[in-house]
């Protein structure tokens, strides 16, 4: 079974039944953490109408959906309150769109957001509008359009909610419905015209500007949410304002989650900005269904309205107690639970599940649901696990057997110096390299006649204004410039012999390096060192306890570390990265490595502060294994 397939819980018989009879409120009783998530996703494919949960704060309803992701397979999106994060921006529209035209299944609106006034749903879906292939299209009326859906014209397109015009061919990084999720492709679109006719339309990457491939349609939101179109202006004047109601289905199921919390947090909203009454819209809701998820019984009197109770236990955290972990594992597999141990990355469900093997527990890695008495390892990200008793359901997350991770952000890599392989790549006033004339600037394409032959050609200024004129067919000479301490590089003269000079004087220095490490690791070749055992099962526990999510590079790096300490050759490895790049935990993983292999290990640092901060750092990483952590510096007396 599918983790979104319908489960056989009778309480969500109950809950369709009383939906079905009449409008009515119901009150669920009983749920916590993810295990919302997995009720709400059930009685949305029952419903077959939209489901839209109220939830007090955005983060709340960031945490939600993410849950929903886990077990619906329906559309998801998120309304946060207003921010100045443009990116908090186009995930607001997107999310309206889909309301206001019946494209989503499940909304998470934080109350903030719900109480804001909007503008009306003909304002912004009026703005929109789909380019496709061998459609008409006059392009001063795309450009009012995109003007007036708040696009910026640029001369290079990299970010959301730019375009650029050159010729015949349009650049544009639209908002589209599918914006923050996380299946859809996010990348910008090059459009070909002949005269008014949209020849071609390709998705490009921003960074290298180079096409990925072919895209037959694309529907394009605006960037704000008040556009400028006319017909927008006009009926501003008629329809000032709208609210989230306006855009939300007739027939939608409303959900209030935590209704304390939603008073709450309608109370502080009120009194930052001009909101709608709360009240007023529960008023404008009761005329409907509604659904209200409380963990606790409400304290506020609720009349006739049905309450449904749910049993649902939390799950204990662990901090790596992994012999406690076996043991619940065994005891809930002996009951016949269907048991979901959840991991962030594959590669951390495949090193959990290797462990449990190595301690004669089966599990098996799936993404479906566990059949009863199975274990079964999941890559998602779930928020917290939980018991559900009515479906004898167990979900844990690797937070509560690890203790938390945390995932940090992800670095841009440097840019490639590979050669250019159109001008459209290059931006006017970037830094290049000309393999024969050294570093110059950029200055735009110009068209020349030479030879009585017209074409086009680069223009790359050099030292004292200088001019280079480069045919666009020569551009494989051209290397965009990337220098190490991201300063202003200075510009070479041309003509001169410098740049020649100083590509022969860094020839002569890798000839040199090359024959230095040739003798070097030729040497090495014949001295026999120690070859370390495999892995062993406290390696992938210690492993698995890294409370962080590791980065392609780190796993990579750890790879190939201990790889060489399992050969019988010396290792000569260096780890280059910046600060939080994740060293120190290759550095600990080896070292585990080695004392597991029977060795001792010293850690040689600069300062003794450092020395402080890392004997702290090796002493809580390696609780609970039979390491001895020491510290060495001038802090220790001669006796120590």
């Amino acid at each position: 079974m599918e983790l979104s397939d319908t489960l056989q819980i009778p309480e969500i018989a109950e809950i369709m039944d009383r939906l079905d009879e009449r409008p009515s409120a119901l009150h669920l009783i009983g749920l916590f953490g993810a295990s919302k998530a997995l009720i709400l996703s059930q009685i949305a494919r029952r419903a077959r109408r939209p489901l839209i949960i109220v939830v007090p704060s955005s983060v709340q309803a960031e945490l939600l959906a993410k849950d929903l992701l886990v077990f619906c397979r329906g559309s998801v999106s998120v309304l946060p309150e207003r921010d100045e994060d443009p990116e908090i921006g186009y995930q607001r529209i997107a999310c309206l769109a889909g309301l206001a035209t019946k494209a989503l299944d499940l909304a998470v609106v934080a109350l903030p957001a719900a109480l804001e006034r909007l503008s009306p749903p003909s304002a912004l879906l009026g703005a929109a509008f789909t380019l496709c292939v061998g459609r008409l299209i006059a392009r001063d009326e795309l450009v009012r359009a995109l003007e007036a859906g708040g696009y910026r014209r640029v001369h290079q397109v990299t970010e959301r909610g730019e375009y650029s015009l050159r010729g015949n061919l349009l650049d544009l990084f639209p908002l589209t419905h599918d914006f923050g999720r996380l299946e859809a492709p996010d990348m910008p679109i090059r459009a070909e015209f002949f005269g008014d006719e949209l020849l071609e339309l390709r998705a490009f990457d921003p960074a290298t500007q180079r096409s990925i491939g072919s895209v037959e349609q694309v529907a394009v939101l605006p960037v704000v949410e008040a556009p400028l179109t006319d017909k927008a202006c006009r009926e501003a004047t008629e329809e000032p304002e709208g609210d989230l109601l306006q855009y939300a289905a007739s027939e939608a199921l409303w959900v209030l989650a935590d209704s304390a919390g939603l008073e709450a947090a309608a109370h502080d909203a009120a009194r930052t900005a001009p909101m709608l009454d709360w009240n007023d819209v529960e008023k404008r809701l009761s005329v409907g269904s509604r659904v209200f998820l409380e963990e606790f019984f409400p304290t506020r009197p609720i009349g006739q309205e049905t309450i449904i109770g749910f049993r649902v236990q939390t799950i204990p955290a662990y901090r790596g107690r992994l012999t406690e972990v076996i043991r619940d594992l065994e005891g809930w597999r002996r009951q016949r639970r269907r048991i979901h141990l959840v991991c962030r990355s594959e590669a951390q469900s495949r090193r959990l599940a290797d462990v449990l093997k190595e301690h004669d527990v089966a599990v098996s890695l799936g993404q479906g649901i566990a059949s009863p008495g199975e274990i079964v390892i999941l890559s998602r990200e779930l928020s917290a696990g939980f018991h559900l008793d009515e479906a004898a359901l167990t979900y844990i997350t690797e937070a509560e057997i690890f203790g938390a991770r945390h995932i940090p952000p992800r670095r841009p890599k440097p840019k490639e110096t590979s050669p250019v392989s159109s001008y459209q790549e290059l931006a006017y006033g970037d830094y290049v390299v000309h393999e024969d004339h050294g570093i110059g600037v950029y200055k735009g394409l110009r068209q020349l006649t030479v030879g009585g032959t017209e074409g086009d050609y680069l223009l790359i200024v050099y030292a004292d204004y200088a001019k280079l004129y480069v045919p666009t067919g020569k551009l494989h000479l051209i290397h965009r410039y990337a220098g190490a301490d991201g300063n202003a590089p200075a510009l070479d003269r041309l003509g001169s012999a410098s740049w020649a000079k100083a590509k022969e004087r860094v020839k002569a220095s890798v000839r040199e390096m090359a024959r230095e490490l040739l003798a070097l690791y030729a040497a090495r070749q014949v001295i026999q060192g120690y070859a370390l055992p495999p892995d062993t099962t406290w390696q992938r526990e210690f492993e698995a306890g890294f409370p962080y999510e590791e980065t392609p590079d780190q796993l990579r790096a750890i790879a190939d570390v201990k790889a060489d300490m399992e050969r019988d050759r010396p290792m000569d490895r260096l780890i280059c990265g910046d600060v939080g790049y994740g060293k120190t935990e290759v550095a600990m993983r080896a070292a585990f490595k080695a004392v597991i292999g029977g060795k001792q290990v010293a850690v040689l640092v600069p300062t003794t502060v450092l020395a402080l901060q890392h004997a702290q750092t090796f002493s809580e990483r390696f609780v609970g294994f039979p390491v001895t952590v020491e510290m060495l510096s001038r802090f220790r007396s001669r006796k120590e």
